[in-house]
């Protein structure tokens, strides 16, 4: 880890929500990455990095949306084939212009992988689309966060804002994408958050207070979409494994989803606020780059982090 930087947790900085989720996983992880500003030591890169590879398929899922105009159907499944290969020879093209690090027959390999792994969405995205009925809408759409030349019109500058004791948190995000249906005095709701590889946080995360992030972006587009709108279905698509894992089943339950994973948050910001970096007591990843400095010891969470996870709180 090198490269300290120390800043303060500003009490009106909107917070991002993935940073309350490292926080509600490890105190310490955040202390070291966001308010000491610590950073992990570069490594000699061989080959394109997964959060850059990430970054590809986020680019060319939303350029294909926007070509595309609407979901993925059997009408128009041969468009979307060749909407798909325009817009990949254009991003990884421009890509490789920027400068791809390892050998050249390594990034041919990691393009070929990429290819397929889209065209295998699409199949996904047309069986998914013709049982929910929701057209995509909105992509890449940052919120508590300036504007960007481009961006998706729902974007906007005003955080989410929830209260808190102390002054009401703000919160900053980037939500994938927007699908929308129309409901009974609004649209019914549907993110979808994309990841490369790996898994994807279930149920049980979200009611233990671990996995925020889906829960607070449905109540920012709630409130973004005006009144009326529903939360339908949140849900990943793992992109490699070409598996969706839908976080909320039943509409019914987005009440109580929403309000634990709100109490939950608060509970970490006020941690934050409060400075209590202690590490986790349980469940430490073991590819953690701070295992040798953080001196975990069996000491249980805070009360209100615990409430937070069983659903309680002030």
């Amino acid at each position: 880890l090198v490269g300290a930087s120390p800043t303060p947790p500003g009490e009106q900085a909107a917070l991002p929500v993935t940073g309350l989720e490292r926080y509600a996983a490890c105190p310490f992880s955040y202390f070291c990455e966001s308010v000491l500003g610590l950073a992990r030591a570069a490594a000699v890169d061989e080959e394109i990095a997964p959060v850059d590879e990430g970054a590809l398929y986020h680019r060319v899922l939303e350029r294909l949306f926007r070509g595309l105009g609407g979901p993925v159907t059997a009408e128009n499944m041969d468009r979307a084939r060749a909407l798909l290969g325009r817009v990949l020879e254009q991003v990884l093209g421009r890509a490789e212009a920027e400068g791809i690090p390892g050998a050249a027959a390594v990034w041919r390999i990691r393009k070929e992988r990429i290819r397929r792994v889209l065209h295998a969405f699409l199949e996904k995205e047309l069986e998914i689309s013709a049982g929910t009925g929701a057209v995509p809408r909105h992509f890449e759409v940052a919120f508590g966060m300036p504007r960007r030349a481009g961006g998706d019109p729902l974007a906007g500058e005003e955080p989410l804002v929830l209260e808190a004791p102390g002054g009401p948190a703000r919160l900053r995000g980037r939500i994938d994408r927007i699908d929308l249906a129309p409901g009974h005095a609004g649209p019914r709701v549907f993110l979808v958050d994309y990841k490369k590889g790996g898994s994807a946080p279930g149920r049980s995360q979200v009611e233990r207070g671990l996995s925020l992030q889906l829960p607070l972006y449905m109540a920012w587009a709630r409130r973004a979409l005006g009144p009326g709108a529903e939360p339908a279905s949140a849900r990943y698509h793992l992109l490699e494994k070409n598996e969706v894992k839908e976080l909320v089943r039943d509409p019914a339950e987005w009440p109580e989803v929403l309000d634990r994973a709100a109490k939950a948050a608060v509970a970490c910001v006020q941690g934050i606020r409060a400075g209590r970096f202690e590490p986790a007591a349980s469940d430490c990843p073991r590819h953690c780059t701070l295992a040798a400095v953080c001196r975990r010891d069996d000491s249980p969470a805070p009360p209100e982090r615990a409430a937070a996870a069983r659903g309680e709180g002030p």
